[in-house]
């Protein structure tokens, strides 16, 4: 590979949180964590001003991406002092923090489905199929992690067979909502949730790809699956941030608008009298 491949993803890994085999670190978990609470924060605020299932919906899942994080950093934070071993518990962690990634990019992906289509029908049998995707893939993962754990302590949770069906659902899933919104809508809501999800399914792609050639070039996609993941959260930002700034402009034309009328009339009131 070339050098300058190798130096721009030694770069992109700083921010993402290194390269296998050390995997990923607290700086990836820290700054995924503070762009869910922004985006938590911001649909709370939203919701004091419009009350809408989508609100509501967003507001769960980016609690559920913050909790995932939050989780991990403890992890890292107890190992790191040695209040837990490394392994402790991963037979609930891992099975666990994959299970609140996973419901928090499928609601995302419901409920921008629903709110830019206008179609609750298909939002709801996606939303309702996608829990229970996510609650199975847990369970598969939970049960095959218990026993794997306790026969050998050295086993991978990595290329297991229930994280390879938890990732090929998870692209499944999260590539439906991706050619949905494309088909069934149009504008620049459209495009800032494609391209947010398909960073998500990016992020589940590539973990697919490097299952399948057995960890080899874990080194090179493990970079560009983190730097995918984080890209994704602001681009959902960008929705909010626009959204705000559309509804600062409608107010201020309609505040124009009230001036021009109250200067039109009274103009007329003052010439009739």
């Amino acid at each position: 590979m070339p050098a300058w491949i190798e130096t721009l993803l030694g770069l992109i890994a700083q921010f993402t949180g290194g390269r296998e085999p050390s995997g990923p670190s607290i700086v990836w978990y820290g700054i995924a964590a503070v762009a869910w609470g922004l985006l938590a924060y911001a649909a709370v605020e939203k919701r004091r001003r419009e009350r809408s299932p989508r609100e509501w919906l967003l507001l769960l899942a980016f609690l559920f991406g913050l909790g995932r994080e939050l989780l991990m950093i403890g992890v890292d934070v107890l190992e790191a002092f040695s209040v837990i071993d490394q392994g402790d518990g991963h037979a609930f962690l891992l099975p666990a923090e994959r299970a609140l990634q996973n419901i928090a990019m499928v609601v995302i992906a419901a409920a921008f489905m629903g709110f830019v289509t206008n179609r609750r029908g298909p939002t709801k049998q996606y939303l309702k199929l996608a829990l229970e995707v996510a609650a199975l893939c847990y369970l598969a993962s939970l049960w095959w992690w218990i026993g794997a754990d306790s026969r050998d302590p050295q086993v991978s949770f990595e290329f297991a067979w229930s994280e390879w069906v938890s990732h090929v659902a998870m692209a499944l899933l999260l590539f439906f909502p991706i050619g949905f919104l494309w088909l069934k809508s149009s504008g620049w809501t459209r495009i800032a949730v494609c391209a947010a999800l398909g960073c998500f399914w990016m992020f589940e792609f590539l973990k697919i790809l490097e299952m399948a050639t057995g960890g080899v070039y874990a080194s090179y996609f493990t970079p560009i699956r983190h730097g995918s993941y984080l890209l994704g959260i602001p681009l959902l930002g960008y929705v909010f941030l626009r959204e705000a700034l559309d509804e600062l402009v409608r107010r201020r034309v309609a505040l124009q608008a009230r001036v021009c009328l109250k200067t039109i009339y009274g103009c007329r009131l003052w010439k009739a009298c």
